[in-house]
């Protein structure tokens, strides 16, 4: 095997948007010492926007977000990104317009728990989460 064959990608590797259920740019935006601000807006049915912004104010520093598949690689205060879920968000916080998070878990049931420290601020379930090229400014 030569060295090119080892470094060899199939010819879709590329795309203009991933869906998965692992959100993985979620997790870059965040850092256990500073807080993200996440905003949920219903686009219709199921599907949703989710704005992740780190603040200026909050003196957090630019995250970076890494997605080869779609040929894309940003430092960002801010991503907006969709997701599908057959289940509801659920909010534990009363004010929906301050979700700060820190801390995201995941549970084996394909729920991601959304925290600031221990305390959930709110889930998702069995969500197909899609980041798209024009996601990236």
């Amino acid at each position: 095997m030569t060295v090119w064959e080892m470094y060899y990608l199939e010819a879709d590797y590329f795309k203009g948007e991933i869906v998965t259920r692992n959100p993985f740019w979620l997790f870059d935006m965040i850092d256990i010492d500073s807080r993200a601000h996440f905003t949920i807006e219903n686009i219709e049915g199921n599907r949703y926007k989710l704005i992740v912004e780190k603040r200026k104010k909050d003196h957090t520093g630019k995250a970076l977000i890494v997605a080869p598949e779609l040929e894309c690689v940003t430092l960002t205060r801010r991503l907006e990104s969709e997701f599908i879920t057959d289940k509801p968000v659920v909010y534990k916080c009363t004010d929906k317009t301050n979700m700060l998070v820190n801390n995201i878990k995941y549970a084996d049931d394909n729920k991601y728990s959304f925290c600031n420290g221990d305390v959930e601020i709110f889930s998702i379930s069995n969500a197909d989460n899609i980041l798209r090229k024009r996601d990236f400014k």
